[in-house]
């Protein structure tokens, strides 16, 4: 498709074609249009071939739902092809409306921000974003495609026995769980501040769904920016309610204190770790999150989570509150590393930077023939 200027709302708006302007006033711009007759159509794309922004339409990508189309916390996800590229597109209905308390808009809005300034931060390990485009009320970000979730990773692997043979399975969960953790850590540190911009942020929902795996490029990456909160230069760091999945939320959050940072992130990181490396969450004995329509057992957790937070029960009995990686297959230096991160103070959480560093030093000893045969066996021998 030839290159195109942006087009203008009916506010006789015109959309610059420079990449420098502020993508807030481009979808500003966009949600007047969707409101006021106009385009039936507007969007900002950047072709990754190229660098160069083009005018694109629903009509020229081929969507179609795959075992690498799934739904996200506010909309659907598909799997789709652009010019013979393919990409995912992030579908999230009606939500080009001025409401700013209306949660759909608000989590489109941080994600596409955030995801917009990723694009000048270079980090492989955060997924990339390409634009968006808006038909009627309907949004639409245009991302990295990726092959699979570490959830549907674990639950595979579950089904396929390797959790009950793990005296030989274990050097290799802990080989790949090095390269795991050194590119989400890296991903992470990004998020926190270690960006060209020393632009600070929380993710505020690391979870197994939400991390992703290029099973070609042997690479894994962070999506779902939807709950992100921007907390660059603020000392106080006062906030007053969590986000995000509660089954992998930090216990500073969960009691909602007014001072979390992004430390909760790290809390987030071994929960999903200890579920990869155990194939089983922490606090329950289940690979999957009760489901919304299970409310008997989401009670039953929700009253384990609580316990273990307060460290006793209804009745003031104590409650063991220790979590953690306990295989006898693991190296201890690699169990310490995961354990140090659900630590139930903050403060004693290790960073982001010092996890990647950790985990890099280990990741790149391993010979790169056997991080290719990891890769086809925990990741596309499914």
């Amino acid at each position: 498709m030839p290159e195109s200027p942006l087009p203008s709302g009916s506010d006789n708006t015109t959309f610059s074609r420079s990449r420098s302007l502020s993508l807030k006033q481009i979808y500003d711009c966009l949600k007047r249009a969707a409101n006021q007759p106009g385009p039936e159509e507007s969007s900002y794309f950047v072709d990754p071939r190229t660098g160069r922004v083009h005018n694109v339409k629903l009509v020229d990508f081929m969507l179609s739902e795959s075992s690498r189309g799934t739904d996200s916390s506010y909309g659907k996800v598909y799997e789709a092809t652009y010019n013979g590229y393919k990409f995912a597109v992030k579908m999230i209905n009606g939500i080009l409306i001025d409401d700013e308390f209306d949660r759909p808009t608000l989590a489109f809005e941080r994600e596409m921000t955030f995801l917009r300034k990723t694009t000048d931060w270079k980090c492989h390990n955060i997924v990339q974003f390409h634009g968006f485009f808006r038909k009627g009320r309907n949004a639409y970000l245009i991302l990295e495609l990726m092959d699979k979730d570490l959830s549907e990773v674990t639950s595979s692997l579950k089904r396929r026995g390797l959790y009950n043979r793990m005296s030989e399975e274990g050097p290799d969960f802990e080989a790949i769980g090095y390269v795991m953790l050194r590119d989400v850590a890296n991903g992470l540190r990004f998020t926190h501040g270690a960006n060209s911009a020393r632009e600070k942020f929380m993710h505020r929902d690391i979870k197994s769904s939400n991390i992703m795996v290029k099973c070609s490029e042997h690479r894994f990456v962070i999506i779902d920016f939807g709950s992100t909160k921007d907390i660059t230069g603020e000392d106080t760091k006062i906030h007053s309610m969590g986000a995000g999945q509660k089954y992998y939320e930090a216990p500073e959050c969960r009691e909602f204190k007014p001072n979390y940072c992004e430390s909760c992130d790290i809390w987030s990181l071994g929960i999903t770790f200890i579920k990869f490396l155990s194939g089983k969450h922490p606090i329950w004995d289940d690979t999957e999150e009760p489901s919304s329509s299970d409310d008997q057992n989401r009670n039953k957790v929700d009253y384990e989570i609580d316990c273990r937070i307060k460290g006793k029960d209804d009745y003031g009995e104590k409650y063991d509150w220790s979590i953690g990686l306990t295989s006898d297959y693991l190296s201890v230096k690699f169990k310490n590393l995961i354990n140090s991160c659900v630590n139930r103070d903050p403060k004693k959480r290790p960073t982001a930077q010092n996890i990647y560093e950790i985990a890099k030093i280990e990741a790149e000893s391993i010979d790169p023939l056997r991080i290719s045969t990891l890769f086809k066996k925990f990741f596309e021998n499914q």
